[in-house]
């Protein structure tokens, strides 16, 4: 399975997420904290087939990833790749619109799922 990971929109959270070949979906999680006190707030992907393009795990995950990521993941899913990576990405998350700026519509819907997971998890 590969793994890559990138910081959510609150301090402390980072998305991991990648390709699960043997479940023939990509799955992203949410997770909180460092160490022993890191917890997972959110989980898509545990199902087979479940997400089969890059757009929909980023819909979920509510982030725009870079160019050169969505790469890497349709890469990792075309090879079936157990290809693991676990270090956070320099990317800070900020999702950028059309014209290089940060996209309001995609930031308001992504906090709106990052509330719910965060209340699912309480």
């Amino acid at each position: 399975m590969s793994r890559r990971s990138v910081s959510a929109d609150e301090p402390g959270w980072t998305w991991e997420y990648g390709w699960d070949p043997a479940r023939g979906t990509f799955y992203a999680r949410l997770l909180a904290g460092e160490g022993a006190a890191r917890r997972e707030l959110a989980h898509f992907g545990s199902r087979v087939g479940e997400i089969r393009t890059s757009d929909s795990l980023m819909y979920l995950m509510g982030v725009r990833l870079p160019a050169d990521r969505i790469a890497v993941l349709e890469h990792d899913r075309l090879t079936d790749s157990e290809e693991v990576e676990a270090v956070a990405s320099a990317w800070q998350g900020a999702r950028q619109g059309s014209r290089g700026r940060p996209d309001e519509r995609t930031a308001r819907t992504g906090a709106r799922r990052l509330a719910v997971a965060t209340e699912r998890a309480r």
